[in-house]
């Protein structure tokens, strides 16, 4: 699912100067989950990269194996995003709202129901964001049962 999302978002990306760099080692394991699920997660959260970036820079996705799961990654190298909104994030109906996304339509559910796929899949998700004036971008991570 992520070769086909990061194909369907590439005119996006491309538009708002914004390289996608996606290289899954030969080896990647499967995992206990819906194909067309996680294609839904990647979508959002990629799609949430591009919208939320504020200009040009990159979006990387990567994978890592520990503890019988498999980590996935979106990470940008966007403006990032504050604790406080970090903390709500996932709430439905939350959107961060500040001078830079003031103008990005949304309707505050996206982060809410990919939370829902991932846990009703046996998984988690999270948020990482420095909080620097500088931006120093975003990562969202999560992880699922590796199929045995």
């Amino acid at each position: 699912p992520i070769l086909t999302t990061i194909a369907e978002l590439a005119p996006l990306a491309k538009e708002k100067q914004i390289e996608m760099e996606y290289a899954p080692s030969e080896n990647l394991p499967m995992v206990l989950g819906d194909a067309r699920r996680i294609g839904e997660v990647i979508t959002n959260l990629v799609g949430n990269s591009i919208k939320y970036m504020g200009g040009s820079g990159t979006i990387t996705i990567s994978h890592e194996e520990k503890n019988g799961k498999l980590i996935t990654r979106i990470a940008d190298t966007g403006t990032g995003i504050s604790k406080e909104a970090q903390a709500k994030l996932f709430e439905k109906f939350y959107r961060v709202y500040n001078e830079k996304t003031k103008d990005v339509k949304g309707t505050g559910l996206g982060l809410f129901i990919v939370k829902k796929i991932i846990e009703k899949m046996g998984g988690k998700i999270w948020v990482e964001s420095p909080t620097s004036k500088e931006g120093g971008g975003t990562t969202f991570s999560f992880e699922l049962p590796i199929a045995k």
